[in-house]
C-alpha cells in the first residue's frame, strides 16, 4: 500500500536532483565536471546576453537570428525534460495503482 507513496516521493525527488544545478554551479569549476543542466543553463544565458548585444547592431538578418535564438531556447528545454518524460512512464503505473487502492471501499 505504501509503494506509491514511495514512488512518488522517488519521482519527486529524481526530478528536483536533475533540475538541480546551483550546488554544481558554487562547487565546481573544472568545466569537464559540468551536470548537463549546467551547461544547458550556460547556453541559455549566453543567448540572452547576445540578446543584448544583437539590438545594438540592427541588419537584415535580424528577424533570422532571433528565430534560431529562439530555437536553441527549446531545444534546451527539450533537452533538459526527455529524462524526466522517460522516466514518469515507469512510475506511473504506481500511480495508478495507488488511486485504484484508494479509490475501492471494501
Amino acid at each position: 500500500m505504501s509503494t506509491p507513496i514511495i514512488a512518488v516521493l522517488m519521482m519527486f525527488y529524481g526530478v528536483g536532483r536533475w533540475n538541480g544545478y546551483f550546488a554544481a554551479m558554487i562547487y565546481l569549476s573544472d568545466r569537464e565536471l559540468f551536470p548537463l543542466q549546467l551547461i544547458l543553463r550556460e547556453i541559455l544565458v549566453q543567448n540572452q546576453m547576445g540578446d543584448a548585444a544583437n539590438q545594438a547592431m540592427m541588419n537584415s538578418n535580424q528577424s533570422e537570428i532571433n528565430m534560431i535564438k529562439q530555437s536553441i531556447k527549446y531545444a534546451v528545454v527539450v533537452v533538459s525534460s526527455v529524462p524526466v518524460l522517460i522516466f514518469y512512464p515507469i512510475v506511473s503505473k504506481y500511480f495508478e495503482k495507488g488511486i485504484m487502492v484508494g479509490a475501492i471501499k471494501g
